[in-house]
Order: structure tokens, then sequence, then C-alpha cells
């Protein structure tokens, strides 16, 4: 294998994903107590703590801060104490890439991507409580 680097320690290797940065993706953080999903536009770059999905689905992203699938993720993942009782989570990437995402209709799949981009713009433009769309999409989730 042949890892191109520069004449010094301190110079980093490329990376062959370096576009997939700039285009819309759903990042996460590496450890967090609750799911912490959400969608980049702005082509961020991201650390060694934090992890990224390269899409912009928003059925994707609702699904994946569900209840359900936190309440899935917290019995399959590596813990930092009871998940139950406000425990760290390691979101490594190995088993977020496992996380069972069923295909919905389009009716489901639209009103998922509907609250998503409420929620969005209500978090960004408000900074407000959406609570109520987020156990939406969770009930909704659920009747699938």
């Amino acid at each position: 294998m042949n890892i191109k680097q520069g004449d010094h320690y301190w110079e980093l290797r490329a990376c062959d994903y370096y576009n997939e940065f700039e285009k819309p993706k759903i990042i996460y953080p590496d450890i967090a107590k609750e799911r912490r999903f959400t969608l980049d536009t702005e082509g961020y770059y991201l650390t060694n703590t934090a992890y990224f999905i390269p899409s912009s689905d928003k059925y994707v992203l609702g699904i994946l801060n569900s209840k359900l699938v936190f309440n899935y993720y917290k019995r399959v993942s590596s813990v930092l104490g009871d998940p139950d009782k406000g425990g760290r989570m390691r979101w490594f990437r190995q088993h977020v890439s496992n996380i069972p995402i069923a295909k919905a209709d389009d009716n489901t799949k639209k009103k998922i991507e509907s609250n998503v981009d409420q929620i969005l713009t209500v978090n960004v433009e408000l900074k407000a409580d959406t609570s109520e769309l987020e156990e939406e999409i969770g009930i909704v989730k659920e009747s699938v």
C-alpha cells in the first residue's frame, strides 16, 4: 500500500474522500448520551471526534433521530455508564452503518421528511422546542 505523506511528521496523507466533506451530509458525534444526527449543507470538515454519512436523505436523518432507533442503538453500542441514566454511547461508524432502516411508502417518507424540514427550520431560526415534531416521527415510523 502506497500512502502519500509529506516530508515531515506533521504533514497528513491525502484523503480519498475529501470531496465528500464539501457535499451535503448527515453528521454526528463520536460520543453522545442521546441521538445527535444533523444535516450539514455548508460543507464542514470534521475531526476525529465526529463522523458523517455521505447522504442528505431527510428520511434517513429523521429515522436516525427517532426514539425507536435510539432504543435499539443503546442496546447494541458501546456505552460508558448506563444508557438509560444518561450514560454516553459510542456512535462508531461501523455500528451506525448497521442500524436497520426500513423502506417506507411514499406517504410515510414524505411525512417524515416534512417533519425533519420543520425541525431543521425551527432549530436554526428560532431555537425552539421541536419535541412534538420529533415525537410524530417516532409514531409515524412505529406504525410502518
